[in-house]
């Protein structure tokens, strides 16, 4: 269950279904190739400019079950898309409570507040293999 201010309207809905839908259906649901119209990709990219805005803050929850254990997560996450920034902080379990992490231009970094350390993260560690 994710609960998020998004900032979305009414009109922003519609513009959702009445642009990006036909658009999706007129290239096709698939990903975007050399055969793709370039006016239908322009349509969806404005569409998604106008759909995402400038950025977005949600406070989510996440439910990890495994079959010895389970646990639930809960963390903000605030989307700056128009600076390129990205932040991600840890609100519960208490254990992890503080944790930050900041992604700012490609490059990732985490803060632990048990070292109060700020440890950079390798680009090659967020790729996966």
């Amino acid at each position: 269950m994710a609960s998020a201010r998004i900032g979305a309207t009414a009109l922003g809905t519609r513009l959702l279904w009445g642009i990006a839908l036909p658009a999706v259906l007129i290239t096709g649901a698939g990903p975007a190739n050399a055969d793709s119209d370039p006016a239908a990709l322009e349509l969806l990219g404005k569409s998604e400019q106008l759909m995402r805005g400038s950025g977005t803050e949600g406070i989510y929850r996440v439910q990890i079950v495994r079959p010895e254990w389970q646990r639930t997560l809960r963390l903000k996450s605030i989307d700056d898309a128009v600076n390129d920034r990205y932040r991600l902080e840890m609100l519960k379990p208490r254990k992890i409570k503080g944790t930050v992490f900041l992604k700012v231009n490609g490059r990732l970094s985490m803060y632990l507040p048990k070292l109060q350390r700020e440890i950079a993260i390798s680009p090659a560690m967020m790729h996966d293999p």
